[in-house]
């Protein structure tokens, strides 16, 4: 058989044998891959990079948000959660204690004292807010025990309240109480006159 073969090789033209040689040689070129296809494979893992971050080279991994355990195989995220709400929480829970202390400061501040006298006779300082009237300085008199007892009614025909007893002193019906601010009597009654800072008030009984 191998006789046969050489028999056959020596038939075949030069021709031939060289059209065999060219036509592998360009079946091996054409089956290599070219710097072309290499730079095309670059570019195309370039274009598509994988989304799985590495564990192993940190300094290409932008995923700050991950957090390697012990296991270099487990990656556990770490969530930031932001405290700005309690901040701003805590920040305006301050200023709203501020304007609370603010406020009751001012309350002090705007508090005043008149030297209240019943038929001449002084019962001490009253203490009250500013913006007060006389008619609250009996009334306050009562509740800081300068004065036992206090009867005093609105009359709508007048618009003031009129005093009717201080201390089971006056009657029922009828209106016996006068007062001075600082020794002058007021025209109007006591609903209708403010009270100042340092007055001094004195309530007389006039009725027999």
């Amino acid at each position: 058989m191998f006789a046969q073969i050489k028999k056959l090789f020596k038939q075949l033209p030069v021709l031939v044998w060289i059209s065999i040689l060219f036509f592998g040689l360009a079946i091996g070129l054409y089956a290599t891959p070219t710097n072309t296809d290499k730079k095309s494979d670059t570019e195309t893992e370039t274009i598509f990079p994988s989304l799985v971050p590495s564990i192993t080279d940190e300094k290409n991994t932008n995923f700050d948000y991950l957090k390697t355990t012990n296991n270099a195989q487990s990656i556990t995220p770490t969530i930031v959660v932001s405290n700005s709400s309690n901040g701003e929480s805590q920040t305006t829970a301050k200023n709203q204690n501020e304007a609370k202390n603010e406020s009751g400061n001012s309350q002090q501040q705007s508090k005043i004292s008149v030297t209240l006298s019943i038929n001449g006779s002084s019962v001490g300082a009253v203490s009250l807010d500013e913006g007060s009237n006389q008619c609250n300085v009996l009334s306050n008199a009562k509740d800081q025990g300068k004065i036992s007892s206090l009867d005093m009614r609105y009359i709508s025909s007048l618009g003031t309240n009129g005093v009717y007893k201080i201390n089971g002193i006056g009657k029922d019906n009828a209106i016996w109480w006068v007062y001075k601010v600082n020794g002058a009597s007021p025209s109007q009654g006591c609903s209708l006159v403010k009270a100042n800072n340092n007055d001094n008030v004195d309530w007389e009984y006039v009725g027999n």
